[in-house]
C-alpha cells in the first residue's frame, strides 16, 4: 500500500512540474521581448545576424547553432516577414524576438510594348511573396516612379524616339523592403515625318524632301518597290528608276537603337516619261 502510494505522489509531483515548465515555455514564448542593437542584412533567401557566440536562431522549422558571431538562416521565402528567436547562451544571457523581411525575388525581364508617348510592362510575379511593385523610369533626367499592386504598368506622356530606363522593383509583403531591380532600356516609336513631298522627277530618278518628325529620331528608312536605303538627312534622290512608271515610297523614322520604328508616310508619283526622235 505504501508503495503505491509513493507511486502516486511520484507522479502527482512529475505531472505538476511537467505543467509548470509547459505553462512557463508557452508563457516565454508569448513575452519574447524585441532584440535591442540587433544587426541583420538580409537577401531573397536568408538573415544575416550578428549575434554573441553560442547562440541558436530559429524561425518556422529552421533554425541553426553559431558559435561565431555571425549567423545565417538560409532556404527563407523571398519576400515573406519571418520571427526569428534569439536565444544565447554566453556571458550575455540573450533571449529575443525580432521580425525579418527577407528581399522579395527579382522579376523576370519584362515584356514592354511601345507607342509614341507610352511604355506598357507587363511582367511575371517572382518566387515568394510580393505585396506589389515599384517602377522607376527616366531618360537621363530627374527620375520618376509609380507604384502598382498588379504585374504590368503604363508609363504615359513620354517624348517620341527617346530612349528610357525602367527599372521593376519588387515590394516585399511589410510594404517596405524591396528587392533588386530588374532594369531594361526601351525607346519610345518615333513619329510620323511631316510634309513628304516629291520635288522633281526624271525619266530614272525621283527627288523626296520632308520635315523631321516631333522628338527624336536616328536616321530614315526610305521603301519602295525594289528600293530600301538609308539616310539621317531630310531628303534624298532615289535612282536607277525606270521611264513612266509609277512608284511608292514610304519614309519611316528609326530610333537610336536602329530597331524602333515609327509609322511609314507614303506618297506615290510617276517618273519622266522618255522621249525619242525618230530619224527624219
Amino acid at each position: 500500500m505504501f508503495g503505491i502510494m509513493s507511486r502516486m505522489s511520484c507522479f502527482g509531483v512529475l505531472l505538476r512540474t511537467s505543467v509548470v515548465l509547459y505553462l512557463f515555455l508557452k508563457g516565454s514564448q508569448a513575452q519574447c521581448a524585441p532584440c535591442m542593437n540587433l544587426k541583420a542584412s538580409t537577401t531573397a533567401t536568408e538573415i544575416n545576424i550578428q549575434v554573441h557566440s553560442n547562440c541558436n536562431l530559429s524561425t518556422g522549422s529552421t533554425s541553426v547553432f553559431t558559435n561565431s558571431t555571425m549567423a545565417t538562416l538560409s532556404g527563407l521565402a523571398p519576400g515573406s516577414t519571418h520571427l526569428v528567436r534569439v536565444l544565447c547562451n554566453d556571458i550575455q544571457q540573450v533571449n529575443c524576438c525580432n521580425n525579418f523581411t527577407t528581399k522579395p525575388a527579382v522579376i523576370a525581364t519584362p515584356t514592354v510594348i511601345q507607342t509614341t508617348t507610352s511604355l506598357f510592362l507587363s511582367w511575371t510575379k517572382p518566387t515568394g511573396e510580393a505585396a506589389g511593385y515599384r517602377v522607376e523610369f527616366h531618360n537621363g533626367g530627374t527620375g520618376k516612379d509609380q507604384l502598382t499592386s498588379t504585374t504590368s504598368a503604363i508609363i504615359e506622356s513620354l517624348t517620341q524616339g527617346t530612349q528610357y530606363t525602367l527599372k521593376v522593383i519588387a515590394i516585399a509583403q511589410d510594404k517596405i523592403t524591396e528587392g533588386d531591380p530588374r532594369t531594361v532600356y526601351v525607346y519610345t516609336k518615333p513619329g510620323v515625318v511631316g510634309n513628304l513631298s516629291v520635288i522633281g522627277t526624271t525619266t530614272s530618278s525621283v527627288y523626296l524632301s520632308w520635315t523631321q518628325p516631333k522628338g527624336n529620331s536616328s536616321f530614315y528608312r526610305v521603301e519602295g518597290t525594289g528600293v530600301s536605303m538609308n539616310t539621317t538627312e531630310t531628303s534624298t534622290t532615289i535612282t536607277g528608276l525606270t521611264a513612266g512608271v509609277q512608284y511608292s515610297f514610304t519614309v519611316t523614322a528609326v530610333a537610336g537603337d536602329k530597331t524602333t520604328v515609327g509609322e511609314g508616310n507614303t506618297t506615290t508619283t510617276f517618273t519622266s516619261k522618255s522621249s525619242f526622235k525618230f530619224g527624219v
